[in-house]
């Protein structure tokens, strides 16, 4: 019996024992692997974003502390107001000094040197001849733009001043009628535009003919015809065009400002001065000729009147303007001396946003330079 109960007991254990297969464990301990395999990614994902956000932390505390040391040399150094009434009093100061000199010596000691013309002015010139253009093309209008243009119409027909006081000129919208003439003028505007921005002057000048050949008449396609003339020193072909513009409307400022840089190339310096003056008696409170007197005047070695009308430019002039002009003040204050007020100036400049790339690097070179002469 006892026997018996033994292989009872001994069936009993074998059924209850499983067996497993070979391929059964495998597959187990492949499931394994792939599931350590996965925590270990998991841990390593998060150690790397721990690392980068304690990187990025290290970077915010340098730029801060960065910022803090710009703040605490600001304040150290004098701070620059060019409020109006130190702009007026400056100026009053700077023309006593420039009416005792007679324009005559100024002239006859510029002469020996003929200077080229600043490149500074031609861009001036020529963003100005672009916005003319860009005018000419349709923009979308809001109701607030319809209405002052309603109030400038309204003034051209009655011969009023126009609203900022000045008085008004022959009307320069080029006169087209038919719509596919339209069409035509403004393919060519905008052709001359793309090719321009890409520096392919002759074939913006060929594409500007033929808008020219639709209104013969317009103004601001003629001096725009003369700003690229001078863009690749073809002064001859610019003053052609110039003559036009200034026989319809011989008080168009831009136009008497191109004719004093084809002057200045030219080594026709007491003729573009006279030109420039001319247009700022037309127009004394333009701070676009204020600006390119005062570069003029800078190139001829007379920082003083060069100051003085690149502050009027500070005070009259157009953003743009403002920028360029506070630069050439910055440099002239250098070269008096004044590296503090330069320095600051130069400070003031880098902290707009606005400001043009090339003016920026300009005034980041001066800014070192005045670092190292300290």
């Amino acid at each position: 019996m006892s026997n018996l109960l033994e292989l009872l007991t001994k069936i009993k254990r074998a059924k209850t024992k499983k067996t497993i297969s070979p391929v059964v464990e495998y597959t187990r301990q492949k499931e394994k692997r792939r599931q350590k395999l996965i925590g270990y990614s998991i841990i390593s994902m998060l150690v790397l974003t721990t690392l980068g956000g304690i990187l990025l932390v290290n970077l915010l505390q340098e730029k801060k502390t960065i910022q803090q040391e710009d703040t605490r040399e600001m304040a150290q150094l004098p701070t620059l107001s060019i409020e109006n009434e130190t702009i007026k009093a400056k100026v009053s100061e700077s023309e006593k000094e420039t009416s005792t000199t007679p324009v005559n010596q100024i002239s006859s000691k510029a002469e020996n040197n003929k200077v080229t013309i600043s490149t500074s002015i031609q861009q001036q010139n020529t963003s100005n001849m672009d916005n003319d253009v860009k005018k000419l093309i349709p923009q979308k209008t809001t109701q607030q733009n319809k209405k002052d243009q309603k109030i400038e119409d309204k003034a051209d027909r009655e011969g009023k001043p126009k609203p900022d006081g000045q008085k008004l000129t022959q009307p320069e919208e080029p006169m087209v009628q038919q719509k596919s003439n339209k069409k035509r003028l403004y393919s060519h505007l905008y052709r001359v535009e793309n090719y321009e921005r890409k520096g392919m002057i002759e074939d913006a000048i060929a594409e500007l003919k033929e808008a020219i050949a639709i209104v013969p008449s317009d103004q601001r396609l003629l001096n725009k015809m003369a700003s690229l003339y001078i863009k690749i020193d073809r002064c001859d072909e610019a003053v052609k065009y110039i003559q036009r513009v200034l026989k319809s409307n011989p008080d168009y400022v831009k136009a008497l400002v191109n004719l004093a840089v084809c002057q200045q190339r030219q080594g026709e310096l007491k003729k573009a001065e006279e030109t420039l003056l001319r247009a700022l008696s037309i127009e004394p409170h333009n701070g676009y000729i204020n600006y390119n007197l005062g570069v003029f005047y800078e190139h001829r070695g007379n920082s003083d009147s060069a100051y003085k009308y690149y502050l009027r430019t500070v005070e009259l002039g157009s953003r743009k303007t403002r920028l360029l002009a506070l630069f050439a003040i910055a440099k002239i204050e250098k070269d008096r001396g004044n590296l503090q007020k330069a320095y600051r100036i130069c400070r003031e400049l880098l902290q707009q946003k606005d400001l043009p790339f090339n003016l920026r690097q300009k005034v980041e070179k001066l800014v070192t330079l005045l670092r190292t002469s300290k």
